[in-house]
């Protein structure tokens, strides 16, 4: 969550190298990036924009139109700036939704980097009226395999909310209403039976009439969007539409790799159901058991559990504690003991299925 007062912040030069170290990414699966933000206004037209944005980032940059139509949602093969109304930033600012072409692997990671560092040193702003979504290529994918990260993204939902803000938690948000929600619906009021409805789906069709039935303002404005697998703009992508607005490169780097390497589990693993999962337990001990059982990476376990503290103490600093949210209790326990505070449901015995390979690195816990 956001406060009402739009952020902004000095950068470093936009090609300046990462600040940290990563092990080595090896996702190869494409992925496309939006970023929902403003830019000051002393910086001219959407051209000048353009213009500054490829001078720093070293990639091109254009703005196909000033008009919001179809055309915003067209692949291309550079970075646009588009319109979109639904972004309200102000405080003397345009704002405009940034959209990546398709990017791949480690390449990707960087070209992203180096865009964000760019937006970052002309001032780009942000606020809780955008969001930052990633669409990862599924048109390799067949439907018991969309089933597979669909279910995998759904029992783990409140685990995704404890690392956003408080303004994309829940199902309170137009733009990125609660798939399990939708389940639950569809199950009458029992998420078991929901998975068991998706489950038994056997066209694209029909899972996406499941995850992403019509409501008010569109069926694609939920955390999970599928409707491009079959129409929609035509992309064939699945998009995690839940995080909210960034220009900072660092949280959309972690975001993005998090969310190949949830998916890239889901796929690999049998379907999940409540039955696998600890989905009654508090949300940070359902974080852990997704971090350990679907990402296993140690850095983004440590990267997110940063993250999960600084929100609830900014939102709890202002007076909104978020609705998703870890105890205090539960932070004191991890800085006092590490991640084995939590880890009675990270520890929960795992199917066959989902366990490490041998010879494959060892869980970590702290």
């Amino acid at each position: 969550h956001l406060s009402a007062k739009t952020r902004t912040r000095s950068a470093p030069p936009a090609m300046a190298a990462p600040a940290a170290n990563f092990p080595e990414f090896g996702i190869t699966r494409k992925f496309g990036l939006e970023y929902e933000m403003g830019f000051p206004a002393e910086l001219g037209d959407v051209n000048n924009i353009c213009a500054r944005l490829r001078q720093a980032s070293g990639q091109d940059v254009q703005c196909p139109s000033t008009q919001y139509g179809r055309h915003v949602h067209v692949v291309t093969p550079y970075w646009k700036i588009v319109p979109d109304p639904s972004v309200r930033v102000g405080g003397g600012t345009a704002s405009w939704e940034l959209v990546s072409p398709i990017l791949t692997g480690q390449d990707g990671l960087d070209k992203m980097t180096a865009m964000l560092r760019a937006a970052e040193g002309l001032g780009a702003k942000v606020n809780k009226t955008g969001g930052h979504h990633v669409h990862i290529d599924a048109l390799d994918l067949n439907v018991d395999q969309i089933k597979k990260v669909c279910a995998a993204y759904i029992v783990y939902e409140k685990a995704f909310d404890l690392l956003t803000s408080r303004s994309r938690q829940g199902d309170e948000n137009q733009w990125c209403k609660s798939n399990q929600g939708r389940l639950i619906a569809a199950g009458g009021g029992s998420l078991e039976a929901g998975l068991r409805r998706l489950m038994q789906a056997t066209t694209k069709e029909a899972v996406v009439a499941i995850v992403n039935p019509q409501m008010g303002n569109g069926a694609r404005y939920h955390k999970l969007n599928l409707t491009n697998l079959i129409g929609g703009n035509g992309h064939g992508t699945i998009e995690f539409r839940m995080h909210q607005a960034t220009d900072e490169w660092l949280k959309s780097r972690n975001w993005v790799e998090f969310i190949q390497r949830f998916a890239q589990s889901a796929l690999t693993k049998d379907p999940l159901s409540p039955a696998d999962v600890p989905v009654h337990e508090s949300p940070a001990k359902l974080w852990l058991h997704m971090m350990h059982k679907m990402v296993n990476r140690a850095h983004l376990t440590a990267f997110f559990w940063k993250r999960i503290c600084e929100l609830d103490s900014r939102d709890r600093m202002h007076g909104m504690p978020r609705i998703v949210r870890s105890t205090t209790t539960e932070r004191e326990q991890v800085r006092a003991n590490g991640y084995n505070a939590l880890s009675d449901a990270a520890a929960a015995p795992r199917p066959q299925s989902a366990r490490p390979a041998a010879g494959a690195a060892p869980i970590a816990l702290d």
